[in-house]
């Protein structure tokens, strides 16, 4: 009995630890380079990567320093039951498991938050969310936390388009 109890009371504790879910990633960067610039090449990399804007605004606050959003719609990166399983493992944190389905799309959303700081440097956040279009068994778009790589290939190309327009 006291065997049963103290096998109980670990079990108790312990699985709290594997109960966890999956946290959105956040990624910081610091640019110096104008906020109107900024701004600006950001949704112009957004657009070089498929993705329509959602919402993008920007304000001026009371200190005479910019802040802003963007929010892209939803980017398609894979489609057909083909290879979209593939696709949607190796940019997410984990697909969730349905028994016999058939993940048909896979997608996408960025969200940008920039910030200009005082020393005419602006701080960009970056988080994003995948979700995917499950057609056997569900019938619905299931939203879950993208793993980086996305985030990570946006970042570097955004990177890029500064030091391009820099060079112009």
């Amino acid at each position: 009995m006291k065997f049963l109890l103290a096998t109980l009371f670990v079990l108790a504790t312990i699985s709290p630890a594997f109960a966890q879910k999956e946290q959105t990633m956040v990624f910081n960067e610091n640019f110096e380079q104008a906020f109107p610039k900024l701004f600006k090449t950001v949704k112009a990399t957004l657009e070089e990567k498929g993705c329509k804007i959602e919402r993008d605004k920007y304000s001026e606050g009371e200190d005479g320093l910019f802040k802003g959003n963007i929010r892209s719609e939803f980017c398609v990166f894979a489609e057909g039951a083909d290879s979209t399983m593939d696709r949607l493992e190796r940019y997410s944190q984990r697909v969730p498991v349905i028994r016999a389905g058939e993940w048909t799309a896979g997608r996408i959303q960025y969200i940008i938050i920039l910030k200009e700081k005082a020393d005419n440097t602006v701080d960009m956040e970056l988080k994003a969310e995948i979700s995917g279009f499950e057609n056997y068994v569900t019938h619905q778009v299931h939203f879950w936390p993208a793993n980086g790589v996305l985030e990570q290939e946006f970042i570097a190309t955004l990177k890029a388009n500064i030091a391009k327009a820099k060079a112009e």
